[in-house]
């Protein structure tokens, strides 16, 4: 009588050599295919990001540019324009009268004349708005925070008259309102560091 001896690998038996090397690949294509992941997620934030903070900055820019389009001249209140800098970068002031509404106000319809002053303070770009022009108290002044994280913030004048850009005006010397204004927002945006905004605007009439 004969006896076989049965071999572990005629049955499909594996060796512990063979399941640690299947174990040691199996990771190895985890760790690839999850690395991979995370760098297709990260690039994708960041491409959202730049999208939204380009966003903003036009919106933004769009806003104020509707607002001077809709300026009005003022012997009361004429339009002045400092050019002012903090920490050596630009912060420059800007006061006019508007007669259009404001996504700023909710979009309700102008009830009238209104001062609007821009004006930056450390990275925060603030909007102040007096729809009272004669009022005495500081009550009838809106304050709003239109964007953070800004850098800087340049305005410059066309003088139609003297033919040249400006980084002032005042229009208790000059006449009235200038031709055109030139806006350059910068911001700082996440992962991108500083970017600057242009927007310009005609006020030819």
């Amino acid at each position: 009588m004969c006896f076989k001896i049965s071999n572990p690998r005629d049955e499909g038996a594996f060796t512990l050599v063979e399941v640690l090397i299947a174990v040691a690949i199996l990771a190895t294509v985890a760790t690839l295919v999850f690395g991979s992941f995370v760098t297709t997620t990260r690039i994708v934030a960041h491409a959202r990001d730049a999208d939204q903070g380009l966003a903003l900055a036009r919106d933004l820019l769009r806003t104020i540019a509707d607002e001077l389009a809709s300026g009005q001249r003022s012997q009361l209140f004429p339009w002045l324009g400092e050019n002012r800098d903090q920490d050596g970068t630009p912060a420059d002031t800007l006061s006019f009268v508007t007669s259009g509404a404001s996504s700023w106000s909710g979009g309700a319809p102008a009830t009238g004349m209104t001062q609007v002053v821009y004006a930056r303070e450390g990275p925060k770009l603030l909007r102040f708005a007096r729809r009272n022009l004669y009022g005495l108290t500081d009550e009838s002044i809106d304050r709003t925070v239109v964007a953070t994280q800004v850098t800087g913030f340049n305005v410059r004048y066309f003088d139609f008259k003297a033919q040249a850009w400006v980084d002032q005006w005042d229009g208790r010397v000059r006449t009235g309102i200038p031709n055109a204004i030139l806006i350059e927002l910068t911001v700082e945006q996440a992962r991108q560091g500083p970017r600057t905004f242009t927007e310009w605007v005609s006020l030819a009439r």
